[in-house]
């Protein structure tokens, strides 16, 4: 459903890496949230009157939900991830509508996986610590960059869940991390992921005043912008809050309706400090 601005969602149920039933045209609402905590990543998704013979596909623990959203022919994604067990509720009955939500994790399945066990004798490099992990659990490294890619030189022991692991050797080599898309991204703490050219003012996307969180750090609310992420370098050209930010936190609020929000919030943290 597409109003003036173009709008649209559109939610896709298959397997990991396999094609999926594409919903679209109908209502449908997500909320998602991105943060630099390299915990997963989640997503409630609420659809009206979906197929049911799709939607029923959601019970089981291999299915995995795709969210694309943008305006016009651009979409990109904004959620990839897996149904958290128990979540799955409807279809529900509300006025004329059948309603079925259910969320999902980014990730999920690669954090709820078996634990890591791997062994280096001798030195060793974050680099090769992250990329073996990664690839033990079926997470395609994306994006690997680290402040610091510091050597173990007693060798390293991974032993327990992905996250424990990547925590110890990012935190080690001054790096954060998260699963984004299925993919794994490391980037230098207090750095940016990517430059991106997106400047938000009054009359190029904000929609709220913005608002301080506290000395280093802002909170915008603009028309949604899908591709944003955290790490991600963008700029605000309005008073107060005019300057250069790197997002921390990245909520999106998208609903397909005209009149329902499609917004994204940013938390950003004033570049350099």
């Amino acid at each position: 459903m597409a109003d003036l601005f173009g709008r649209r969602v559109a939610v896709d149920i298959g397997t990991a890496g396999g094609s999926g039933d594409r919903i679209e045209g109908l209502r449908i609402h997500v909320r998602s949230r991105r943060t630099q905590s390299g915990s997963a990543d989640p997503a409630t998704i609420t659809v009206y009157n979906g197929p049911p013979a799709v939607l029923g596909r959601l019970q089981d623990r291999s299915t995995v939900t795709r969210i694309l959203a943008g305006y016009g022919d651009q979409l990109t994604q904004v959620v990839y991830g897996t149904t958290v067990v128990g979540s799955v509720r409807g279809p529900e009955q509300r006025g004329p509508d059948l309603v079925t939500t259910w969320q999902v994790l980014d990730g999920g399945t690669a954090y709820a996986g078996e634990p890591v066990m791997r062994a280096w004798v001798g030195d060793v490099r974050a680099s090769e610590v992250v990329q073996a992990v990664a690839g033990d659990v079926g997470v395609p490294v994306a994006g690997l960059e680290l402040g610091d890619d510091v050597t173990f030189p007693r060798g390293y022991f991974a032993s327990g869940g992905l996250r424990r692991v990547l925590d110890d050797v990012t935190s080690a080599a001054g790096s954060v991390w998260s699963i984004i898309g299925g993919r794994l991204y490391v980037w230098p703490k207090g750095r940016r992921r990517v430059e991106t050219s997106l400047v938000l003012g009054y009359g190029s996307g904000l929609v709220e005043r913005p608002a301080k969180v506290d000395d280093k750090r802002w909170r915008v609310v603009a028309l949604a912008q899908p591709g944003t992420l955290p790490g991600d370098r963008f700029s605000v050209d309005a008073e107060p809050g005019r300057g250069r930010y790197i997002a921390e936190d990245v909520e999106h609020d998208l609903d397909s309706l005209g009149y329902g929000p499609f917004t994204t919030t940013i938390i950003g943290r004033i570049d350099g400090r």
